[in-house]
């Protein structure tokens, strides 16, 4: 791997890339094709860590992911997920929510990262016709499916078979200073250990996710071009979680049909279902799965099925051997096994304890935020607020749910307790997805928010910021597809921009 070791005063490239996860490795590996110069800066070293922000706010709802999920290093947040790919809505895309991005140009650019992350893309006629899927009779709920990455981790996708004079890596690197001349940032100044160099670059993106990249604009707020800028921080969001309640399988055959995870020409699917609300001219977006609370040994089985049944070698093969070495589980191995290679599906580990679980879309906020702490700058705080109209969307899917799928006879869910929460038990009980978005939404003007369609921050010539903290609506489920997608188009934007 081309890691610079050398104690270099001055750099000069094309492309200076900041932050080295999921957006940032995936625009290095895109923008190499040009044969610029690159270089990418990571904060972390090769080996990922966690790190904790330590916050003392107590307001609620509680958001687990900013205190406890953010991986620093090489892959950064791509080592923590499991690599699943939602595709948004076409009622997500307009111009009050992605002004000058149409739904038709985004669906192009999902069918571009499915290729470029050697994803075998299942179209809706094949994926029918192996589910047996039965059509929802319902106008307000739509079966879906989501596709798996092979290879969640982007550093071992990317970084591992990256050659020679592909790009540059410095780790162990900080962003000190961005130095600007006529809105344009003629280089950076950068840590790396005890050495001090200067960055000279005709493009910069930011790519550290969605806490970092805010952290970053935040810090360097005060003598840069969006120094007046008042949305920086603002419209935090995350998809909000609730487990609604234990569910009872009323007929074996037609839940396999719809929900188990499968495999269409080692592509892993998993079906899910949809739906859409408007409340307060908010077109909301929420989906539901069915999950287990079951121990973490089933899914490392599940995991390790996957990997070895993707790529049969001896890695994989050892692996799924460590797995079942604990044997109290290896007739769920051999039930599970002997079921895939009959029906390519993957059974639960246990019907007893299965559970609805629904992911809600979060309206813009400006209350949502991240923010600098006035007594510490070198760290950002959260305060993430809810509408509430979110609890009036959930408590209408799960009715619709619920009424279908125990009139078709297929499950039952226990909705008792959810039914008797009030908005302040609500609360309580909801959990962050680790979806972390916002705070640099894409707007019309510099009034509305911080970067303009092509993801370049207002008042800037040069700067450009990649990943989730960009997106202004984030629909129904997982938004690193649509990030990507963003990236993607980022990447093209540059082409014809700058080279």
């Amino acid at each position: 791997m081309p890691i610079l070791k050398k104690k270099i005063k001055t750099l000069k490239t094309d492309v200076l890339i900041i932050g080295g996860g999921t957006s940032g490795l995936y625009l290095a590996d895109r923008l190499k094709k040009l044969n610029k110069d690159i270089i990418l800066i990571e904060r972390g070293g090769r080996v990922t860590n966690i790190k904790k922000n330590k916050s003392k706010h107590n307001t609620l709802p509680k958001h687990t992911g900013f205190e406890k999920n953010t991986s620093i290093g090489l892959g950064g947040n791509s080592t923590l997920w499991g690599g699943q790919l939602v595709e948004f809505d076409r009622e997500d895309f307009n111009n009050k929510s992605y002004p000058g991005v149409s739904y038709s140009e985004i669906k192009k650019y999902y069918q571009i990262v499915y290729k470029r992350l050697n994803v075998n893309y299942i179209n809706q006629g094949s994926f029918l016709k192996k589910t047996k899927q039965i059509k929802i009779k319902n106008k307000n709920l739509v079966n879906f499916y989501t596709h798996w990455l092979n290879e969640p981790n982007f550093k071992k996708f990317f970084v591992n078979d990256i050659k020679e004079n592909d790009y540059k890596i410095l780790l162990n690197t900080e962003i000190l200073k961005l130095n600007f001349e006529n809105k344009r940032c003629n280089y950076s100044l950068v840590k790396s250990k005890d050495v001090i160099s200067k960055i000279y670059s005709k493009v910069i993106i930011f790519c550290c996710g969605t806490f970092n990249n805010n952290q970053l604009l935040l810090n360097q707020k005060a003598n840069s071009p969006w120094s007046k800028n008042q949305n920086l921080g603002k419209f935090f969001q995350d998809h909000i979680g609730l487990f609604i309640g234990k569910i009872k399988i009323l007929d074996k055959q037609k839940f396999y049909n719809i929900f188990l995870n499968g495999f269409i020409s080692n592509s892993k699917y998993q079906p899910k279902i949809k739906s859409r609300y408007v409340i307060n001219n908010f077109n909301y977006g929420i989906s539901g799965e069915i999950k287990t609370k079951t121990e973490s040994f089933f899914l490392n089985l599940n995991n390790s099925l996957r990997k070895f049944f993707v790529n049969r070698n001896l890695v994989n093969l050892v692996n799924l051997i460590k797995v079942l070495c604990n044997r109290k589980y290896i007739w769920v191995f051999f039930k599970k096994y002997f079921y895939f290679l009959l029906h390519k599906k993957l059974l639960f580990a246990n019907n007893n304890e299965l559970y609805f679980y629904t992911q809600c879309e979060q309206r813009l906020n400006a209350k949502s935020k991240i923010f600098l702490p006035l007594k510490n700058k070198k760290k950002v705080d959260l305060k993430w607020n809810l509408i509430g109209d979110e609890f009036l969307v959930i408590k209408k899917f799960i009715t619709d749910v619920s009424n279908y799928y125990e009139k078709e006879n297929i499950f039952k869910i226990d909705t008792k307790n959810f039914y008797k929460l009030n908005y302040q038990n609500f609360i309580k009980n909801l959990r962050d997805t680790n979806h972390s978005s916002g705070g640099l939404i894409i707007s019309k003007n510099k009034k509305s928010g911080v970067v303009d369609k092509n993801l370049k921050i207002w008042d800037t010539k040069n700067l450009y910021i990649a990943g989730p903290s960009v997106l202004p609506k984030t629909s129904h489920a997982n938004i690193t597809l649509t990030s990507l997608a963003f990236a993607e188009r980022l990447a093209n934007h540059l082409t014809k921009k700058h080279y």
